[in-house]
């Protein structure tokens, strides 16, 4: 099927764009990779959802804007695309979406402290009674594990005099 220029034209400036948000695309996949540690098979399942998503809307951009006739400046036009993303917005775009990231971690911290802190108060009020009887039973634990050190000198003293007894018995028969 024989297009116009003008049509050609605004189909390549359509892939264009695609290729300038697969890019896009692909820096949101690089936070959250940056973000969150992943595993080597999330790594991979994360590429084929990436590709997935991307072969889907290009092919969907080709069958309704070209019939599904695939022609040179449509790859053309989605390398050139992806290659003007990368090379002057995607570094904007990451420390703009890195910045964004770090303020609504800073808000959930400040949201979760503030919530916190009547609970560890709460807390630390429960806890008072249960502190006063930790500190009675160490001091009778220590005491007892005095008692039972002296008992278990005493007792192999006398388990060594009991057998010299014995060894000194045995001599006389």
């Amino acid at each position: 099927m024989i297009l116009s220029m003008y049509s050609q034209f605004l189909i390549f400036v359509l892939t264009i764009v695609l290729g300038f948000l697969t890019g896009l695309l692909y820096d949101f996949f690089r936070i959250t990779r940056k973000i969150f540690n992943h595993p080597n098979f999330l790594i991979q399942i994360q590429d084929i959802i990436y590709w997935v998503l991307v072969t889907f809307f290009t092919f969907k951009l080709i069958i309704i804007k070209n019939r599904g006739e695939i022609r040179w400046f449509l790859i053309l036009g989605l390398v050139i695309g992806m290659i003007l993303y990368f090379v002057i917005v995607s570094d904007f775009v990451i420390k703009i979406l890195m910045s964004v990231i770090h303020i609504i971690e800073k808000i959930i911290t400040t949201v979760l402290s503030i919530i916190m802190f009547p609970i560890k108060i709460i807390l630390k009020i429960l806890a008072l009674p249960f502190n006063f009887f930790k500190k009675k039973l160490k001091k009778i634990s220590n005491k007892s594990d005095n008692i039972l050190k002296k008992f278990k000198r005493y007792v192999k003293m006398r388990y060594k005099g009991f057998f010299k007894n014995i060894k000194i018995g045995l001599k006389k028969i």
